[in-house]
């Protein structure tokens, strides 16, 4: 089976603040209204996953394994008509 190299941009747990807070987005996370894309849970620090750029600013997902699998899917068909 041949492996496929992907790049991914990651953040370091210990400035996932400074992040969020550049973005935009750490008062709402703190006020608990920044929920996930796929499952509408509440986005938490601790269970933050993913942050995903959008046109209109970012949506986030959470760590829950069938979000992760959803982002995964999501990923693929938005990448899917991008040459690389």
């Amino acid at each position: 089976m041949d492996a496929e190299i992907r790049e991914i941009d990651a953040v370091h747990e210990n400035d996932l603040k400074s992040v969020l807070q550049k973005a935009g987005a750490l008062d709402s996370l703190e006020a608990g209204t920044v929920k996930c894309k796929f499952c509408g849970t509440q986005i938490t620090l601790e269970n933050i996953h993913s942050i995903l750029p959008q046109p209109d600013g970012f949506s986030f997902t959470c760590d829950n394994p069938i979000c992760v699998q959803k982002l995964a899917a999501y990923l693929e068909t938005k990448n899917a008509g991008r040459v690389g």
